[in-house]
This record gives structure tokens, C-alpha cells and sequence, in this order.
């Protein structure tokens, strides 16, 4: 007889931030998360970022860091 396979959890969908604006530190943007809460997001390049600009970040304890990186100004 065949056995049944267990299924791995599904991973929670990604914590998504909205731009709000850039530091004078070229490594930080201030960004607002999905619950309201304003955050600094350390990112590779902030000039990378936009007004409205919508991008998954993770956490790592109290740090938020960006999931993935834009390529070009406002594209993710």
C-alpha cells in the first residue's frame, strides 16, 4: 500500500510595505506596512524607490529588510 504523504504548511504570504520616504542614508527607506505600522527598511539602494511604490519585505527581530530588489526606479 501506498502511504499518504504529509504536506508541508503552506508559508505565510509576504509582509508588503508602502514607500513613504527616503533618509539621507542611502541603506533606509521609512516604509508602512500592511498593518499601519511605520518602519525603517534597510534596502540595497534607496534610490531604487518611489512615491506609492508597493515591495515584500521580511523581519529579522526588530529589523525589516527588503525581499527583493528593484532593478529600475518604481519596477520591482
Amino acid at each position: 500500500m501506498a502511504t499518504k504523504r504529509k504536506r508541508s504548511p503552506k508559508p505565510p504570504p509576504p509582509q508588503m510595505a508602502h514607500w513613504r520616504k527616503n533618509h539621507r542614508n542611502p541603506r533606509l527607506v521609512l516604509a508602512e506596512l500592511d498593518n499601519g505600522e511605520l518602519v525603517n527598511v534597510k534596502v540595497h539602494d534607496n534610490t531604487l524607490y518611489c512615491d506609492g511604490m508597493m515591495f515584500p519585505v521580511t523581519s529579522d527581530g526588530a529589523n525589516y529588510y527588503e525581499r527583493n530588489r528593484p532593478r529600475q526606479r518604481g519596477r520591482l
